[in-house]
Formats: structure tokens, C-alpha cells, sequence
């Protein structure tokens, strides 16, 4: 839309919800100021001193740092759990709840149908069946 002129300001909450990237929050503020539209963060920042400029890059390398140390300690707790032999993820479907399910859509029985007689997810019975699908298609 600012591209376009249709509007004259961008207004945020706070400066972290527009992004978390001190690159992405440079080249967008530079971007609107060529555009002639303003960005503005209420009663926090004035982007028209060099002061506010300051202090929006000052915030979002912070958001930025916050953002690298949530990623981090993620990766730390996922690896942790693995190395324990803790699943991850989603629990597996029993496959013979899958075949029963692939059997009910045969008989032409709705998605739906076929899932909340099984209990299998509809995402697993729509991949199953185009597995399915393709091993047929093989031989």
C-alpha cells in the first residue's frame, strides 16, 4: 500500500512487531522515508530525529539478539530430548488405524466419515492414500 501512495503512515504498537531484523527494520525505514511515508511507533519513538531513528535501531537489535537467544535455546532443548531418546513430535498412528481408515474411503465413505470412525487425522488419511496412489501406479 505505501508503495502504491495509498497511505501516509505506518503506525505499530511496538517496534518488535513490525520485525525482528535490524536489516529489515533499516531498509524498510529507508524505503518509507523515500516514499514519503511516515512510520510511527505512538508515545514510544519519534523516527523524525536522528535521536528515534537511534533508538528504533538500538530496539531492534535487541528484538534481533532476543529472537537468536530463543532459536538457540530451542535447538539446545530439542538436541537435549533426542540425545535422552525422547519422540519428538506428533505420536504415530498405528498403521493398521491408517489401513482401516484407507479401506472406509474405499468403501465410499467421506473424510469425515473415516475420521472420526478411526480416529486418524485427515492430513495422514490424505497422504496415505496418495502413497498409496503411487505404489499402485509402480507396479
Amino acid at each position: 500500500m505505501a508503495r502504491c501512495r495509498q497511505v501516509d503512515a505506518i503506525v505499530v504498537q511496538a517496534l518488535d512487531r513490525w520485525g525482528r531484523s535490524v536489516q529489515d527494520l533499516v531498509l524498510t525505514m529507508a524505503e518509507l522515508e523515500a516514499l514519503g511515508v511516515a512510520f510511527v511507533v505512538p508515545g514510544h519513538i519519534d523516527m523524525t530525529t536522528p535521536m528515534g531513528r537511534m533508538l528504533a535501531h538500538f530496539l531492534a537489535a535487541v528484538a534481533e539478539f532476543e529472537r537468536e537467544l530463543i532459536r538457540e535455546r530451542v535447538r539446545s532443548g530439542l538436541a537435549n530430548a533426542k540425545a535422552k531418546g525422547k519422540l519428538l513430535g506428533r505420536p504415530r498412528v498405528a498403521s493398521s488405524q491408517v489401513e482401516k481408515g484407507l479401506l472406509l474411503l474405499d468403501q465410499g465413505k467421506t473424510y469425515r466419515e473415516a475420521v472420526q470412525q478411526t480416529g486418524v487425522s485427515c492430513s495422514t488419511l490424505i497422504r496415505a492414500r496418495r502413497e498409496k496412489k503411487k505404489l499402485q501406479a509402480k507396479e
